[in-house]
Order: structure tokens, then C-alpha cells, then sequence
């Protein structure tokens, strides 16, 4: 096998720098058929298509009697509060400005419980704590461990989703980064706590 049949390696920090500089000759496309009488015509260049944006995404509100999981399972415990961090999330995504995403993220504002109200910073900032026994929360602080953002150390810090989606509010400033970040790093490692918690418990 040779570079000339591998083509040009677009990896090159990854595969070691296989054929970089490979330049593969292009086929010469073949002309039309010239028919006797018929006269040639020109090639004929298409216009160039305008492409639409793409529009940032948005969160509506879902009518959570109707698509929540309670509807086909019995659980032991209350899901209604902590399942309402999801409008967080929402509020988030279509907040007005930054100062709003902040609140939202570090005060909370659906998911309340009595005097309690439920963050999404939360989850994070007591991770120490919570999810010190969850081997995929472990897992995560060592593969993120050489991102730039955490300065190159050997594990994360256990804060670390929080470090992230402050700074997409705090630096970046885009609302719907944040949004994201706090679905998959925050409420999604939320949710794997929960099961491993399960897990746990059905193991004794």
C-alpha cells in the first residue's frame, strides 16, 4: 500500500504524519462528442446556491403529564421536582442576556422542592461529595484530564462541568453553548449518577 493509494491523511497529529504533503492528480474530465451538424455549446457554469444559516436551537415548553417518563413507570421516589431542571436548561438556552443564563444556572428557577430550590450548578459544585463512588464520573475527570481549558493536569478537578459552562457564559458568552454544556456534562452526568446510585442499592 503506498500514499498514492491511501490519498492525503487529514489526521496528521493524530496518524503521525502519514503523506501530509500527497498531491493526487486530478482525472481530465473527457469532452462532449462532437455529432456531425450538431453544433457544440458552451459549458455552462451553475449559480451559486446561497445556503441559510443555521438558527441557534431553541427549547419550547413540553406539557411533562403527557412525555414524562411517570406515565409508564411507578417510581418509589419524587421525580416531579428534579425533572423540572429541564426547563433551567430551556430558560437558559432563551434567556435575554448573559446576566439571566448566570441566574438561572447558579440560583435555579423551575425545580423547587419546599424552600429548596434545585441548580445545575449544583450538580456539579457538590460532585465531591455525591458522586465520589460513581466510576463514570471518575472516568471523565482522567479522559478530560489534557483538554486546554483545565490546564493539562492529570485528573480534573471534580468541578470541572462547571468550569466549563461558566465559561461559556462568563468568556464566550453564547446562551446556548451554555444550554448544551449543561445537558451533557452537568444534567447528563447528573443522570448517571442516579442509576449508578440504583445500581448500588440493588446490589446489597
Amino acid at each position: 500500500v503506498t500514499c498514492a493509494f491511501v490519498g492525503t491523511n487529514n489526521y496528521a497529529s493524530v496518524n503521525g504524519n502519514i503523506c501530509p504533503d500527497l498531491v493526487l492528480p486530478q482525472p481530465t474530465p473527457s469532452p462532449p462528442p462532437v455529432v456531425a451538424g450538431v453544433p457544440t455549446l458552451p459549458p455552462v457554469t451553475p449559480a451559486p446556491v446561497a445556503i441559510p444559516p443555521t438558527p441557534s436551537p431553541t427549547y419550547e415548553l413540553i406539557d411533562f403529564p403527557t412525555h414524562a417518563p411517570k406515565e409508564r413507570y411507578e417510581f418509589t421516589t419524587d421525580v416531579d421536582t428534579i425533572m423540572h431542571i429541564a426547563l433551567d436548561v430551556r430558560d437558559m438556552a432563551n434567556a435575554a442576556d448573559m446576566d439571566e443564563v448566570l441566574s438561572i444556572y447558579t440560583q435555579g428557577k423551575n425545580s423547587k422542592e419546599g424552600t429548596t430550590t434545585y441548580t445545575i450548578e449544583g450538580f456539579s459544585t457538590n460532585a465531591a461529595d455525591t458522586m465520589k463512588q460513581n466510576r463514570i464520573f471518575s472516568i471523565f475527570r482522567y479522559a478530560l484530564a489534557d483538554e486546554e481549558i483545565f490546564g493539562g493536569s492529570e485528573a480534573v478537578d471534580t468541578t470541572y462541568a462547571d468550569v466549563v459552562v461558566k465559561n461559556a457564559i462568563e468568556v464566550t458568552a453564547d446562551a446556548a453553548l451554555a444550554a448544551e454544556a449543561a445537558i451533557v456534562l452537568d444534567v447528563w452526568m447528573q443522570v448517571s449518577h442516579y442509576l449508578d446510585e440504583a445500581i448500588r442499592g440493588c446490589e446489597k
